[in-house]
């Protein structure tokens, strides 16, 4: 599965991938949920702020208003090999503007995009702040 998108907001996650059946076919799909997602997701998807900022320096003093809350991910082959970022910057005067980056591969922290990728596949399969939606529930005896 290749995850394509991910977006969070404060009451939703969507997350667009990429997903090979058996036949050889790739299904392109979305998922839309007001299911809470983990807080290892929430965590990493946290840390795309860091990567941003070293990347884009011109956004450290205003980082307490900046607001990431989307990521697009490009491949080459089947690795992760770029990233785009969307997300909001509100002044102090109340005044906000929305971004979107160009394709860019973030130098430092890769580990933090690896595990962010990891946690959206998770979700998809289930894995959520409440529960994990496949597994089969064990009854107490």
């Amino acid at each position: 599965m290749l995850i394509k998108s991910l977006q969070l907001t404060s009451d939703s996650v969507s997350i667009s991938y990429a997903y090979e059946q058996s036949n050889g076919f790739v299904d392109q799909l979305t998922l839309k949920s007001k299911d809470l997602p983990s807080a290892e997701l929430r965590n990493a998807f946290s840390a795309l702020k860091d990567i941003f900022l070293i990347q884009f320096r011109e956004f450290c003093d205003f980082s307490d208003n900046l607001w990431l809350f989307k990521v697009n991910f490009k491949y080459s082959e089947l690795e992760f090999d770029k990233l785009s970022l969307t997300g909001s910057l509100t002044f102090e005067t109340g005044r906000s503007i929305s971004f979107s980056t160009s394709w860019w591969y973030p130098d430092e922290k890769l580990i933090s995009v690896e595990t962010l990728l990891e946690e959206a596949n998770r979700y998809v399969k289930g894995k959520r702040a409440q529960v994990n939606l496949f597994e089969v529930a064990e009854k107490a005896e």
